[in-house]
């Protein structure tokens, strides 16, 4: 007596580990007699139909706990296991006797013993995990909502810069259809002399995990489109990768850069304009070097041949001025019909090459002119430099075309 009362002890012990585990799992069980058509039910099953426990079920009743058309469903896979041993695996919403909404998953097979035919399964409130599922579903579909009709430019990439996705207005943007750009590193679509600013921008967003500026990229008809962005790093996804948002400010880029232009440059003949040079100069850490030019007789022009005339000529002194210059050697307009070249880092030599080499073309130039050129000095305003320029260009046309 003393065993049989120590296993039945371990037999109540099992019993209560086990409804405690599935109280806290929100598990419960449930058997259909086959042959008499009995539905019995744990203490969960009761507790998660919002029932007490000597609610008497039967499978009208439980049935009505769930809405149409999961009630047919239910019914129909109870109808199918019961026939064929088809296993019962659904997941239900569900309204307790209370009213209260809630999700349930139903599984079930068919047994068959010495006690005849019957289908056991159990039930299981999931009604937080299917929260948790819908949200991130209704969060995706938001997200996916605003990626397709955002007018921002959105798009992803890998840290090597391979494209993974582009939204509409990104496509738009560049002219180019997503398939084409999907799989494409960022080096295909950024021109090729910022290729270097590319592996620079991988670089920072890779360390700082965000990054911010203006991007240059080209589109399908090679015109170049200015994207002001935004973009991070996303660490928890596996692997990382790159966020981007952007805005399409190719158009007020632009309209930046002709602002700017027309502050720096003569509307006429294109060349830079005098408050231009004085910037040049600023940003000089060594001496300058510079030619000055005046048009001989440039008056007689306007008043026999008319202004347009004159025009005309003065946008052909320009080109003829700039032909033989190297890079970062300037035309600039100081106005009316003087002109000045302007020599970084000069020396002499260099001033001199380029004497020689207009007086040597003086023949391709639309009229004729006068030349000088200087140096600056330490501490010198650039009016002064070009001053003594001025005075060596008079001294030589008084000695070569004395009037």
């Amino acid at each position: 007596m003393t065993e049989r009362a120590r296993l039945h002890q371990e037999l109540l012990r099992s019993q209560a580990f086990l409804e405690q585990t599935n109280t806290l799992a929100k598990v419960g069980g449930w058997e259909l007699a086959l042959d008499t058509n009995t539905l019995s039910w744990t203490r969960e099953t009761h507790l998660i139909h919002g029932v007490p426990e000597d609610f008497d079920p039967n499978v009208g009743a439980a049935l009505s706990f769930y809405p149409q058309p999961g009630q047919e469903q239910l019914e129909a896979a109870i109808a199918a296991c019961a026939a064929d041993g088809s296993p019962i695996d659904l997941t239900l919403r569900a309204i307790t006797a209370a009213g209260e909404r809630s999700w349930l998953h139903i599984v079930g097979k068919r047994v068959e013993d010495a006690t005849g035919a019957r289908l056991i399964g159990a039930i299981q409130d999931v009604t937080e995990q299917r929260s948790a599922v819908d949200a991130l579903a209704q969060s995706e579909a938001r997200y996916r909502r605003l990626f397709q009709h955002s007018l921002g430019l959105i798009c992803t990439h890998t840290l090597s810069g391979e494209i993974t996705s582009v939204n509409p207005a990104a496509s738009l943007s560049l002219g180019r259809p997503e398939a084409e750009l999907l799989g494409r590193s960022l080096a295909e679509i950024i021109p090729l002399e910022r290729q270097d600013q590319l592996q620079y921008y991988l670089q920072r967003v890779a360390e700082n995990q965000s990054d911010s500026g203006l991007m240059e990229l080209v589109a399908e008809d090679g015109s170049r489109r200015y994207w002001a962005y935004h973009n991070v790093l996303d660490t928890e996804a596996d692997p990382p990768y790159v966020l981007g948002h952007a805005q399409d400010i190719t158009t007020q880029h632009l309209q930046e850069r002709q602002l700017l232009e027309m502050a720096i440059r003569d509307p006429l003949t294109r060349s830079f304009n005098r408050r231009y040079l004085a910037e040049l100069a600023q940003q000089q850490l060594e001496a300058w070097g510079c030619l000055v030019f005046d048009l001989d007789h440039f008056k007689e022009i306007n008043d026999t041949q008319g202004h347009a005339h004159g025009d005309s000529v003065l946008v052909e002194f320009v080109a003829f001025l700039s032909s033989p210059l190297e890079e970062n050697e300037v035309v600039v307009r100081l106005g009316g019909d003087e002109f000045l070249v302007f020599v970084p880092g000069a020396r002499m030599e260099r001033l001199q090459v380029l004497e020689e080499t207009y007086q040597a073309r003086a023949h391709l130039a639309p009229v004729r002119f006068s030349g000088g050129c200087a140096i600056s000095r330490p501490s010198e305003t650039v009016a002064d430099t070009i001053n003594r320029a001025d005075m060596k260009l008079y001294e030589r046309r008084r000695r070569e075309r004395p009037e």
